[in-house]
């Protein structure tokens, strides 16, 4: 009997290589200079885990007072128009920096909105009425201002205050307290008068080229909480950029976030990522006022 030769074909496939790791695509990518140099107490050591936060001490939260003529209405949830502003420095200098703007135009800014009727309202009572509908004045308006720079305290907040305007300001962990910029005490100061604060990272770095964005994000919102026994529920991106992985973490851990647009329309599509207009130093006020939707 003629026997047949048995063929055992052995197939070995071989992967081989290393996938090359993909840059994060930038959502928004306008990016700008930095207001003022990085100051030079800046902590640079090496992350630490998140401390756990368990009790604040409770501020005096003073509520915006409305003036007789201005009529809340519930709006939300969904759509609100509601422009947001955003200032850096409010300062009286011979600059051609942007971020820098005079202090007599800011206050003609500030009494134009009175003028038209705008009451200031937090951040966190804009996402609510997204989320869930709340009583908002019929003009909504939100005027931030990131970093902490000692001049919104010094200039800002006495023009904001005759005014019964409140304001949010977004605040750099390791800039508490250096040099040209608030401390503890004048940011408590504020919160007590219906100011709200937010993080802007801990040390103002572009989160697309951060190796950690989660500390950025979740170490800066802790540290300001310890450190002024506020609450900090929401985030500002550094020159406007946005990753999706910082996306994501800011989603994880804030109620919203603010980027950078010229749109007043703010919605649940854009709750981390509110369109927020910058007002520089060659704004005139006709152009400020061709940017209110009422």
């Amino acid at each position: 009997m003629k026997k047949t030769p048995i063929l055992l074909v052995l197939a070995i496939v071989l992967l081989n290589g290393c996938a090359s790791v993909q840059p994060e695509i930038l959502l928004t990518a306008e990016s700008v200079e930095s207001p003022r140099q990085t100051p030079t107490s800046i902590n640079s050591s090496t992350p630490e885990v998140p401390p756990t936060i368990t009790s604040f001490p409770t501020p005096e939260k003073i509520n915006p007072t409305s003036t007789a003529t201005t009529v809340f209405v519930v709006q939300g949830p969904g759509d609100i128009v509601c422009p947001i502003l955003l200032y850096h420095r409010i300062e009286d200098l011979d600059t051609e920096n942007p971020y820098v703007l005079g202090v007599d135009d800011f206050r003609k800014e500030m009494e134009l909105l009175n003028e038209r009727g705008y009451t200031t309202i937090t951040v966190t009572q804009l996402v609510k009425a997204i989320n869930f509908g709340e009583k908002l004045p019929e003009r909504p308006v939100i005027i931030s201002f990131d970093d902490g720079d000692i001049s919104v305290f010094n200039n800002a907040f006495p023009i904001m205050k005759k005014l019964n305007f409140i304001g949010v300001g977004y605040l750099v962990g390791n800039y508490v307290g250096a040099s040209g910029y608030m401390d503890a005490e004048q940011i408590q100061k504020l919160a007590k008068r219906g100011w709200e604060f937010g993080s802007h990272t801990q040390s103002h770095i572009d989160l697309s080229e951060c190796k950690w964005c989660e500390y950025q994000v979740i170490q800066s919102k802790h540290n300001l909480e310890e450190m002024l026994g506020i609450r900090i529920e929401t985030f500002a991106y550094p020159y406007g950029i946005i990753t999706p992985k910082s996306l994501e973490t800011v989603r994880n851990n804030y109620r919203g976030a603010m980027g950078l647009g010229v749109l007043t329309l703010q919605g649940p599509y854009n709750l981390f990522n509110l369109w927020r207009r910058p007002i520089d130093n060659g704004t005139t006020i006709e152009m400020f006022e061709s940017y209110l939707p009422w």
